[in-house]
């Protein structure tokens, strides 16, 4: 039996499609007009993106609307926050092992 894909050539390979996270401007944005009145599907075509990662955001919302309310960048793609010392049992026994090392910051 023939393979069923011909065999791709260098030359001809395609670059895989960048992965795009919205800002959080674009999804306020994105909350406002669903907050309006427009269908996912119609914000969805607007913006280029999935209906489902459309209804993710509207699902997050309280999140989203709460990480600008805490004075985050509205550029900002992605928040995170930073433990310094909130060891869970497993971490705390890293951080040890770490101090003796000499590896940790603090």
């Amino acid at each position: 039996m023939a393979p069923k894909r011909k065999p791709t050539t260098s030359a001809g390979a395609q670059l895989k499609k960048q992965r795009s996270v919205p800002t959080l401007e674009e999804k306020l944005a994105v909350l406002d007009l669903l907050r309006d009145g427009m269908s996912v599907s119609n914000v969805a075509r607007k913006y280029g993106h999935n209906e489902s990662s459309i209804r993710a955001i509207k699902i997050q919302e309280r999140e989203i609307r709460q990480a600008v309310a805490s004075s985050a960048p509205i550029t900002a793609k992605v928040t995170s926050q930073v433990s310094c010392c909130a060891f869970t049992p497993p971490q705390s026994l890293l951080h040890a092992t770490k101090q003796l090392i000499g590896r940790c910051g603090e």
